[in-house]
């Protein structure tokens, strides 16, 4: 918790290369509020200094999660996963952690999962040096994909990414209920899956 004149915050701060991650994890934070399904908090403020990247969110305080928190949020999420696209992706490029994640448009999912998830971790699992990996296995991986694919048609909807309430260097699951506004907390990178 990061005190402020508005009252106390939760302040990530990063090397200024993280920049655009954070920048990211802002607009995702934009984008699930606007869907107004599961309780965000709202970004303060979003910057770097001249050797640090920071994002200042608005500070919640959780309550104990039980039964009926945990069904809320089941619900919240369905809610927030209800909401749809027309494509696959997302209108920018976003991670995972420190994880590129490329979110590039697509219509199809099965194109979308092979050319967007699972080729690029391939081909990081190989740039770090895992050279035990067998080259061709992936490919037979990646060509299988459509065919394992086959007749799932699944909409192009709203996902959360990582849900979790950051609370000093622990992360707490999004399950836990907000005091304030809705009921669920989430912080997340969102992408239309």
């Amino acid at each position: 918790m990061w005190p402020g004149d508005a009252g106390p915050m939760f302040v990530k701060v990063a090397p200024l290369e993280a920049r655009a991650m954070l920048e990211a994890e802002a607009a995702g934070l934009a984008e699930l509020e606007w869907a107004h399904a599961v309780r965000v908090p709202r970004v303060l403020a979003s910057g770097h200094t001249e050797g640090a990247a920071f994002l200042a969110l608005e500070w919640i305080d959780t309550g104990g999660a039980g039964p009926e928190c945990e069904a809320r949020l089941g619900k919240e999420l369905a809610a927030l996963h209800a909401v749809t696209a027309p494509r696959f992706g997302w209108a920018r490029d976003n991670t995972i952690g420190r994880t590129p994640q490329v979110n590039a448009a697509s219509e199809d999912w099965a194109e979308f999962f092979r050319e967007r998830r699972l080729r690029p971790q391939l081909q990081m699992a190989a740039a770090q040096g895992f050279a035990d990996l067998p080259a061709a296995a992936g490919e037979r991986l990646l060509e299988s994909v459509q065919g394992l694919l086959a007749g799932h048609r699944p909409s192009a909807s709203l996902l959360h990414g990582t849900c979790g309430v950051a609370t000093g260097s622990r992360a707490r699951p999004v399950s836990r209920c907000s005091s304030t506004r809705r009921s669920t907390t989430a912080i997340a990178r969102p992408t239309w899956r």
